[in-house]
């Protein structure tokens, strides 16, 4: 095996990592997610960090990078989500 294929292979399953963590953090199913850090919310698209925020009742102006950052301190902090009842409402506009 070449080292390209080895190293190709590796970031494949890096990315599918990262997916995995993102569905899991999304679907707020409870799972020790200790491994995120701010460049994983970096990678997030402006929707997803909107919904997340919203999700929380957090701020969702600003650009990407403060999005980013302001989701991590949500997560970071144990942020609680909103009530069921208001969760089918707070994504909506995306």
């Amino acid at each position: 095996m070449s080292i390209v294929f080895i190293l190709s292979q590796i970031v494949n399953v890096y990315f599918v990592y990262i997916i995995y963590v993102k569905l899991l953090v999304m679907l707020d199913i409870s799972v020790d997610l200790d491994v995120l850090s701010l460049a994983d919310f970096q990678t997030w698209s402006d929707n997803n960090l909107y919904c997340f925020l919203s999700l929380r009742s957090k701020s969702v102006e600003g650009t990407s990078a403060k999005l980013a950052a302001r989701a991590f301190v949500c997560w970071e902090e144990k942020v609680a989500m909103l009530s069921m009842s208001r969760r089918s409402t707070a994504c909506e506009s995306i």
